[in-house]
């Protein structure tokens, strides 16, 4: 065991962990401990300001999106073959403005940027170590459906290769026991300003015993094409936003595993940032893991074609506590 005293604001923390490359009696690494590195000063103060403005961003698009559903939500193609309505560009758009106006020098990743004005803004400051990863309506063929519920915005703060602080609101998807009379839906938020993972502000966390899952997690689409052998477990497709189902399981209000697809949007390959980001970050904070099929953390992501919209994750992965993941992985035999 390796044993890790981190001082952080008076307050010593012990870390006791594996060695990431240590095997255990299979061939997979297991990495089950990820330190994260201890910010700077400077860098706390950063994220202390972002992240109120973070917050109030995302619950802004949640009004915006509530205004909008209440007609018929009309919709373009785009290149990819996803949909797009004004709400998402609007909202984009407004994230675009306020960031940039309050952190002019800091890169930022966003969905629509192929498709908008933005392209060249999200190209810019290339040496700048802080990067906003915004989605303005992550479940958006939901959002166009009046009957659903599962979609929301989304902002990341990354600082190198490491997510610092993200925030995630769904503003008609409501919890029981979690309702609140200061929002509407359901807000989530983590920051490395506190080890805790917040819904509607009150602490979750994965439930080290709910890895009894009787062979049935949720299942992403595109996941069959890697050769994975699903007969005995069930596979939900339109399951809506990616962000919204990691997060339930970082809340522990979905005890089983998730299988994130590696596909894209009609197979069209690959994961990107704001698909990823948020999710598998309430989940580590929420004691989990987010592996490959190795066994191997996903995260820290080291790929610049994220200072594009580019894929920058090929390949499935796995996320929830790592006794349900170790569980799953063993059954796959793979």
């Amino acid at each position: 065991m390796n044993k890790i005293n981190i001082i952080q604001n008076g307050a010593v923390f012990s870390l006791q962990g594996i060695n990431p490359r240590k095997k255990n009696n299979s061939t997979k690494l297991f990495e089950v401990d990820r330190v994260r590195p201890i910010l700077p000063p400077d860098v706390r103060a950063v994220l202390a300001k972002a992240f109120p403005i973070m917050k109030e961003l995302v619950l802004q698009g949640g009004s915006i999106m509530e205004t909008y559903r209440q007609n018929k939500i009309n919709f373009d193609i785009k290149s990819d073959g996803s949909q797009v309505t004004a709400a998402d560009k609007g909202i984009q758009e407004m994230f675009f403005n306020r960031l940039t106006k309050e952190f002019p020098f800091f890169r930022i990743t966003a969905e629509e940027v192929l498709e908008g004005k933005y392209k060249l803004i999200s190209s810019l400051n290339l040496t700048s170590d802080f990067r906003f990863v915004i989605d303005p309506i992550d479940g958006t063929s939901h959002f166009i459906d009046p009957n659903k519920t599962r979609f929301g915005s989304t902002i990341a703060l990354m600082f190198k290769n490491e997510v610092i602080g993200a925030v995630f609101y769904a503003p008609e998807f409501n919890i029981d026991g979690y309702y609140s009379n200061r929002w509407k839906g359901s807000l989530f938020e983590a920051s490395e300003l506190s080890n805790e993972v917040l819904l509607n502000g009150k602490p979750v966390y994965i439930d080290s015993n709910k890895n009894n899952f009787t062979n049935s997690p949720i299942v992403l689409e595109d996941v069959v094409q890697d050769g994975l052998n699903l007969k005995d477990f069930r596979k939900l497709s339109g399951t809506g936003s990616d962000v919204l189902t990691l997060s339930l399981v970082a809340s522990g209000l979905n005890d089983a595993p998730v299988i994130m697809a590696n596909g894209g949007y009609n197979g069209s390959g690959g994961s990107h940032l704001w698909d990823m980001v948020t999710g598998t970050y309430f989940i580590e904070k929420a004691g989990g893991v987010a592996w490959n099929r190795n066994g191997e953390n996903v995260f820290p992501l080291i790929n610049e074609a994220s200072v594009t919209t580019g894929p920058i994750y090929n390949g499935e992965y796995f996320a929830d506590h790592p006794n349900a993941i170790k569980k799953l992985l063993n059954l796959f035999n793979i």
